[in-house]
């Protein structure tokens, strides 16, 4: 019939259309309905009568001779008989397979969004039509399950990308229907888009077409609503969407018909938008896994799109490098890394700047995995301090018990940990224990703990220029407590040194009190990492006053400064400071 139709005359044509009226009748739908009293035979009968109109009404939608008016009147009666139709799908005896008809319905709908001469009113009541996207989800996951049709998943894709396109479109609504329609929870739509991934491209050497660059965008701009929804993202992420987009873009950077279009551009945003989120290493660790590197080599040789190299320089500028401080992706670093030492990065990456972040990168890589090493040999975190500020000895942490509640206080003693709690300890035993329960959710042990080992590792490395720093710093107003940050942020550790002012004790109170009354045993290190590019308090342990004492020492000896005086030469005081540090060979954060 469509294709009659296409060739009938427009005055012909049109016709057609009170008998299109008359045929998708509304009145018997709720007798219909009542299945399990009505013969079989008669409503499936009905609905043979029905389906043909859909193909032949979306034939004369694709003539542009349906005028507005029309669309408007007939579009009630066509959704509720796709409703329907929809909801008899298991108990009647189609002939055809029920992948056909939910085509049927797609293609209809997406002609209608996307014809050149539908007003946006009528794309609004297409768009805001109740249900219309619950039934949308179930013809998703129908079309997957029996992965025969591809102008189906097609026409899902392409409605999904108008909708969301569309500006009267309720993305509550259209995210609420989804999931009912895809079975009731995020899981079930996250399990919905990853399988369509999947069946889009189950591997990175699988062929892309520009058939199959159709079924993608949709499902990608849905993607990007888990922006807003913690729990949407959460169920992508579990359900392996990070692995997918990795694979889609694999597979892509190899497709001549993808590397002409603007689509694998618009993936690697979608992929690298992950690597912005908690736990990014986790993501990260997934794409590595999945073949990144190899797909970034290939997408800075092949591509000239603006978008494919700002991303492929984010990551080799920011989001990996930063990483790095994390032992799982070095861990994934350490393997990935092999599959692209035998690519030339000059040759690859073309532009000098990509090639000297390439190069820093490996480095940067090369320099921790020493510091793996190491840490694998237990010596970068095998001391703690006692948390009793009338002990904080320093002991291999094997001798010390950690606190049940909070998790993050240590003790060599029953005794130290009763004078704690007195002094303090019950009062911020709850605070520290919302802070471990949020680590458990970011960081894996592994991770947690190697964070302490690097920090221990670049600290003892840079030990005596931080130390004769702390002393400039002390001399400017010692009544302040000194900070040092340790930035790991965009990879290389930055080290800076600053005055904590008092009125900003209120933000840190149970770290700055303990410094004030640690005797100068405790010092307030910070450590800045990917997270929200916030400052994760690291406090260093000293074994004994030793070392502050002496500080303050030199800094009571001090000339005194003056606004038109010569500065001081701080390297002069060099050969104190490390006697100092010597006699201070304990210390841990």
């Amino acid at each position: 019939m469509p294709l009659a139709i296409n060739r009938l005359p427009e005055n012909t044509s049109r016709l057609l259309i009170p008998v299109f009226y008359a045929v998708l009748d509304t009145a018997d739908i709720a007798s219909l309905l009542q299945f399990e009293s009505v013969d079989v035979g008669s409503v499936y009968i009905r609905i043979l009568r029905v389906l043909p109109v859909f193909e032949a009404f979306h034939a004369l939608v694709l003539t542009n001779v349906v005028s507005t008016e029309i669309i408007s009147e007939l579009w009630p009666r066509i959704w509720a008989w796709a409703d329907c139709i929809d909801t008899l799908r298991d108990h009647l005896p189609f002939v055809s397979p029920f992948s056909d008809v939910y085509s049927a319905f797609a293609g209809l709908f997406v002609a209608l969004l996307r014809r050149n001469t539908t007003s946006s009113a009528i794309k609004a009541l297409i768009s805001s039509t109740s249900g219309v996207y619950e039934f949308l989800a179930r013809a998703w996951a129908y079309l997957l399950r029996a992965q025969e049709n591809f102008y189906g998943l097609c026409q899902i894709s392409e409605f999904l990308r108008l909708a969301l396109h569309h500006p009267h479109v309720d993305i509550a609504v259209f995210l609420e229907e989804l999931v009912f329609g895809a079975g009731g929870s995020w899981t079930d739509l996250a399990t919905l888009i990853v399988s369509h991934l999947h069946h889009v491209c189950p591997r990175p050497d699988s062929p892309i077409t520009n058939d199959t660059l159709n079924m993608l965008p949709g499902a990608m701009k849905l993607m990007l609503q888990a922006n807003t929804s913690a729990q949407f993202r959460r169920a992508l992420w579990e359900q392996g969407s990070v692995p997918a987009l990795t694979v889609i873009s694999s597979a892509m950077s190899l497709s001549a018909p993808a590397i002409a279009t603007s689509l694998p551009g618009a993936m690697l945003r979608v992929l690298t938008g992950n690597f912005l989120l908690q736990p990014a290493q986790r993501r990260i660790v997934e794409a590595l896994r999945a073949g990144l590197l190899p797909a970034l080599f290939i997408f800075a040789l092949k591509s000239e799109d603006e978008l494919i190299k700002a991303n492929v320089l984010r990551m080799l500028e920011i989001d990996l490098p930063r990483a790095t401080c994390f032992f799982t992706v070095l861990t994934q670093l350490r393997l990935s890394l092999d599959d692209v030492r035998d690519l030339d990065p000059a040759t690859h990456f073309g532009r000098w700047e990509y090639v000297d972040h390439w190069r820093r990168f490996v480095k940067l890589v090369e320099h921790r995995l020493k510091v793996v090493e190491i840490y694998e040999t237990g010596r970068l975190t095998a001391l703690r301090a006692c948390d009793s500020l009338q002990c904080g000895e320093i002991r291999d942490k094997r001798q010390l018990k950690r606190c049940n509640g909070c998790r993050m206080a240590y003790y060599c003693s029953p005794s130290c940990q009763k004078n704690d709690w007195r002094n303090g300890h019950r009062t911020s035993c709850r605070k520290l224990r919302a802070r471990y329960d949020a680590d458990v959710i970011d960081f894996s042990d592994k991770d947690r703990s190697f964070l302490r080992a690097l920090l221990n590792y670049d600290y003892a490395a840079c030990r005596e220029n931080i130390t004769l720093r702390l002393l400039s710093s002390m001399r400017t107003d010692s009544s302040q407590i000194s900070v040092v940050a340790f930035d790991y942020s965009r990879g290389q550790c930055r080290i800076s040194i600053s005055r904590f002012k008092t009125a900003n004790e209120k933000y840190l109170p149970m770290e700055t009190q303990r410094v004030r009354q640690g005797c100068g045993r405790n010092a307030l290190h910070f450590m800045r990492i990917y997270k929200g590019m916030a400052l994760r308090a690291m406090p260093l342990r000293s074994g004994s006053a030793r070392l502050y004492e002496g500080l303050q020492q030199i800094v009571d000896e001090m000339p005194p400064e003056t606004a038109d005086g010569p500065p001081v030469d701080m390297e002069k005081y060099r050969a104190v400071v490390r006697r100092l540090l010597e006699s201070e060979p304990l210390q841990t954060h």
